[in-house]
Formats: structure tokens, C-alpha cells, sequence
């Protein structure tokens, strides 16, 4: 199989070349017509991997059973290792397409579709994603999507793979439907993306006012825009700033709902446009184009 596969593509490197025992466990796939997607820390390559350990016991009925444990790497942490790992995928299938010619979901598979699918899952559609700046225009700003989101989303895409191969589908088929499946990306990265953002925002606002001590002093570092003292307040001696009056009473937000910051300067008065930040109103379930400064004025008209 693997001499098969190199005449192809030339030699193949310890890195790229599949193990042993994950050749096995996918010839015996291939032989009962039921591929799986495989995990990306159980794809192995000779370079990482390791002889699976042979385990026998004797169960209540006093025969004894052999047990295979499988052998497991680790998950890749980048891009560039998880372009490795999906080599040894690709040429896993390869070697499979090259000693069972007889069987139909493997007919003309070829490196392409596998090459396609990684370029997927890296490229500007999913890990690297971009979607407009605040500032409008063509500027384009990156989502920058959790690894572990991508990952998750990348074996979902090859699990539908494989049920479609069991559906009658030929496997290279099967790669480049799933890449084309709007729902798929829809529910399986697109909404955990926008969920996680959402359940993270919170979190990310800084605290606005300082925290006291049992004491009576501040527990943490103290604020500068408290005066120092010795414990009487110095009368219109505060460089802390006034709060407008038009502010008053109103709901302010820190961020759109989507994640991006919003313009306190603009809110307040005016803005150079150089600032990056969004141009709407700060006032919580508002997000208009007036000023926060006008919204009250906004809404009575």
C-alpha cells in the first residue's frame, strides 16, 4: 500500500507516514464497509507513535478475551500540526483506495479533496474569518475563533463525511459536500462562536468601582482617581471627571452586542473618527446612530 502511495507522491517521511496499527484499524474499516472519522490524537504517524498494548482476561464464563488498547497522541495545538496530521489522514485513505480497488466509495480519490478540506477549516471561512471593521469602508477585522471550536467543528465535518459514504456517496464526494453544507456550519461553528463571545462579554468589562476592606481601606491597588487624604474629603479638589448631566440615569453599555467597543467619546461629544471604534449610542437595548448625550431628546421625538 505504502509503496503504492510513494510512487505517487514521492517518498514519505516519518511525519506523513502512517503508522502501522492505524493502517490496520482502517483496513479492517475498509474490509466491513463502515469507515469512521477518527480522532485527531488517534491518527498516528510513525514518527508519534506508539505500539498499542495487548491486554488478555478471563471473564465470568472462564474464556479468556484479548483486548487491543488504542494508542493516542496529541490533540494539534496549531495550524501547522494539524496541516501533519491531516497528511497521514489523506495518505491513510490513499493506501486504503490503493489495496481495495474493488470497493466503490473509494474509486478516484486523490489528494485534492483532502487538501481542499484542510484550506477549509484554516483558510479565510472558518479559523481565519473576517468580518467588517467599525470603521467601515473595506477594512476587514479578524474574528479570531477558539481552537477548540475549530476543532470541534473540523471532526463533525468529517463524521457527516463518512455517513455519507455509508449513504452510497464516494468518500472524495463526501469531503467536499460537507465544506459546502451551510446548516452544518451554521449549527456547529458559526452559533458556538456567536455563544461564546455573548457568555464572555461580561467578564471582559473591567471593574468599576473599587472594592473595601474590612478595614475601611481599598483591598486592591488603589484608584488614581481617588485623592489622597487623610481621611477628609478635599472640597472641589477631585480630579476625578463629572458625570454629564445628560448621562444621568441612563443604562450605559461598554460594548456592542456582537463584541465590539463602543465610542465614549463620540457618546459624549465628539470623536476624530480615528478612534476604531463604533459610532452608536451607548445606552443598553438602544445601539442607535444618535449620541448618547441626544437619546433622551431621540426618544421624546
Amino acid at each position: 500500500m505504502l509503496r503504492a502511495v510513494e510512487a505517487i507522491h514521492g517518498v514519505l517521511g516519518d511525519s506523513e507516514c502512517p503508522s502501522p496499527d492505524y493502517l490496520a484499524i482502517k483496513a479492517e474499516e475498509t474490509e466491513c464497509n463502515e469507515p469512521t472519522a477518527a480522532p485527531l490524537d488517534e491518527i498516528l504517524s510513525k514518527q508519534s507513535s506508539s505500539n498499542s498494548v495487548i491486554q488478555s482476561a478471563v471473564d465470568n464464563t472462564g474464556h479468556i478475551r484479548v483486548t487491543r488498547t488504542k494508542a493516542k497522541a496529541k490533540m494539534p495545538a496549531t495550524t501547522e500540526e494539524y496541516r501533519k496530521t491531516m497528511k497521514v489522514e489523506a495518505f491513510t485513505w490513499l493506501c486504503m483506495a490503493s489495496r481495495y480497488k474493488a470497493k466503490h466509495w473509494l474509486h478516484g480519490l486523490t489528494m485534492e479533496p483532502f487538501l481542499k478540506f484542510t484550506e477549509y477549516i484554516l483558510g479565510d471561512r472558518v479559523f481565519g474569518i473576517q468580518i467588517p471593521a467599525a470603521s467601515g469602508e473595506a477594512s476587514q477585522q479578524k474574528v479570531r475563533p477558539e481552537w477548540s471550536i475549530v476543532l470541534a467543528y473540523e471532526q463533525r465535518l468529517r463524521k457527516e463525511a463518512m455517513k455519507k459514504v455509508l449513504e452510497g456517496h464516494t468518500l472524495s464526494e463526501s469531503l467536499l459536500a460537507v465544506i459546502r453544507d451551510p446548516d452544518l456550519k451554521e449549527a456547529y461553528f458559526t452559533t458556538p462562536v456567536a455563544l461564546r463571545s455573548a457568555l464572555s462579554e461580561p467578564q471582559q468589562q473591567p471593574n468599576k468601582w473599587p472594592r473595601f476592606n474590612s478595614k475601611g481601606g481599598f483591598s486592591g491597588k488603589q484608584s488614581s482617581s481617588f485623592p489622597k487624604g487623610k481621611g477628609k474629603h478635599s472640597k472641589g479638589k477631585s480630579k476625578g471627571k463629572p458625570i454629564d448631566q445628560r448621562l444621568k440615569g441612563l443604562s450605559l453599555a461598554w460594548r456592542t452586542p456582537d463584541g465590539r467597543e463602543l465610542c465614549f467619546a463620540w457618546n459624549g461629544g465628539d470623536c476624530g473618527g480615528s478612534c476604531g471604534r463604533v459610532h452608536q449610542c451607548r445606552v443598553k437595548g438602544c445601539y442607535g446612530s444618535h449620541k448618547a448625550i441626544g437619546h433622551s431628546k431621540n426618544q421624546g421625538s
